[in-house]
């Protein structure tokens, strides 16, 4: 069986089309453009990281202080004078 002229060839071809590098283009900008996206928001979530570490550590310090007993203040009423 022999090859029909023109309709298949044995070999790839050694240039891009027009349509071809611009479709390489393209998905080489996007990618760098997802990569970018993609370190933006790893920075964001690191900042946002470190804030919650914070709060939960101001967090800490209040439920220590709360352990502590506190001073009253105000009035006290003897339970014996006003039955």
């Amino acid at each position: 069986m022999t090859l029909e002229q023109g309709k298949y060839s044995k070999y790839l071809p050694f240039a891009f089309s027009e349509h071809g590098i611009l479709q390489l283009r393209t998905m080489v900008l996007s990618n760098t453009e997802i990569k970018l996206e993609v370190e933006k928001i790893r920075k964001k979530v690191d900042s946002q990281d470190r804030n919650i570490e914070i709060i939960f550590r101001y967090f800490d310090e209040l439920l220590e202080k709360q352990a502590e007993p506190r001073i009253k203040i105000g009035y006290e009423i003897s339970k014996g004078k006003y039955k």
